[in-house]
């Protein structure tokens, strides 16, 4: 039997976000897209077109609805590989959440355990 090492509960999700490159200055726009397919209030798991290493502190703008968006910062905590896409998925950590952002999350994942318990 496998533990669920994390005790916040995530939901699955579709949702659009963008990030920073590391590789540009602090004050670059927000650009490179990214898609959030879980979330919870201590991070998210992510798919990304390009390889981030694991030292990478992530700037992510999240979308959770058309009047509600977030800015976070994000620690990678395993990154791998989709083989058919090329693409990668990241499993990361919010650092240093503001409370507000975390209510949003709790708001937006008890709006789909709602959803999928009607």
């Amino acid at each position: 039997m496998q533990f669920e090492r994390r005790k916040p509960p995530r939901v699955k999700c579709t949702l659009t976000s963008k990030f920073r490159d590391p590789n540009e200055n602090s004050s670059a726009v927000l650009s490179s897209p990214a898609i959030i397919e879980d979330i919870s209030t201590s991070g998210v798991r992510l798919r990304l077109r390009r390889f981030l290493p694991l030292a990478t502190l992530l700037h992510l703008k999240i979308f959770l609805s058309q009047d509600m968006t977030l800015q976070v910062q994000l620690k990678p905590m395993w990154i791998s590989e989709l083989p058919k896409t090329g693409e990668f998925q990241i499993g990361a950590e919010f650092v240093d959440i503001r409370e507000v952002d975390k209510k949003a999350i709790q708001n937006f994942i008890h709006q789909i355990l709602i959803k999928e318990n009607e």
